[in-house]
């Protein structure tokens, strides 16, 4: 923890950078029942020395307020997240979607036993935030397994680790060819590929493992023989000008709807 008078010498832009990484700590901090790391006290003189060098940052005065309060601990994270992005925007910056403070909910997932027999097999996937996404999804529906293929970032990178919102620790992944992926999930297997089958003619094996492409290429011509071999090609219809949705999206639209079509074999989550 750096001190006061040490964080009043540093530059004004240094120094409020290192205030952004101060209160995204206090965040994380308060976010967790009895996790220490928050200082009401340090905060309040931060938060002071914040006053003096930038008095119009906006959020600043809801922020000085809701430190009046500590015990209301989510009202007083909600404010200093205000504050953070405020200070962000002054910057001229933005925080990317893998900056975001995760939820509490999300760092301490722990692992849940699969509510569906569904896999799903990401070949060639280029963006971390994509693949951190996908584990995200597949947890929250119920999935039972996912396989990335050796050229897509790995679950446990640092940027896939913030938009998976900790679903890499909760879920059951490898790295794994599609064939390996097929012979170890079994079932029915199928790909989500733009001009397939629209999802609600499609119908969605009991088990069965679906294939999501590259951002950029969709799926391999391996891929498409696999997954015509199977079940076949599932597409979601589009009516605006644009005719594609990222990998991400259209995933989380296809589990929503797969796990629909299974909804007698399992009970929702409360």
């Amino acid at each position: 923890m750096i001190g006061i008078t040490k964080l009043a010498r540093l530059p004004e832009a240094t120094r409020l950078r290192k205030i952004l990484r101060l209160i995204q700590g206090w965040e994380t901090a308060l976010s967790e029942a009895g996790r220490p790391g928050f200082d009401g006290a340090y905060a309040a003189a931060v938060l002071k020395l914040l006053a003096e060098s930038a008095p119009a940052a906006a959020g600043l005065p809801e922020a000085a307020a809701a430190l009046e309060h500590p015990s209301d601990r989510a009202g007083l994270a909600r404010a200093l997240n205000g504050l953070r992005h405020s200070l962000l925007a002054a910057l001229g910056e933005s925080a990317a979607d893998w900056d975001f403070a995760p939820p509490a909910a999300g760092r301490e997932a722990e692992r849940r036993t699969a509510r569906f027999q569904i896999g799903v097999a990401a070949e060639d996937l280029r963006s971390p935030f994509n693949v951190g996404s996908i584990c995200r999804t597949a947890l929250a529906f119920g999935a039972e397994a996912v396989y990335f293929t050796p050229g897509c970032p790995r679950p446990d990178q640092p940027r896939a680790l913030r938009s998976g919102m900790g679903a890499a620790g909760a879920l059951a992944w490898e790295v794994a060819s599609l064939e390996q992926a097929l012979e170890r999930f079994g079932g029915t297997c199928f790909a989500l590929e733009t001009g397939g089958t629209p999802l609600e003619s499609f119908s969605f094996p009991e088990r069965g493992l679906v294939i999501l492409g590259s951002e950029e290429l969709g799926i391999s011509p391996a891929a498409r023989r696999l997954a015509e071999a199977g079940g076949g090609l599932v597409g979601i219809e589009l009516f605006g000008p644009k005719a594609s949705l990222g990998v991400a999206v259209a995933f989380g639209i296809l589990m929503s709807r797969w796990t629909r079509s299974a909804a007698p074999r399992a009970e929702p989550s409360l």
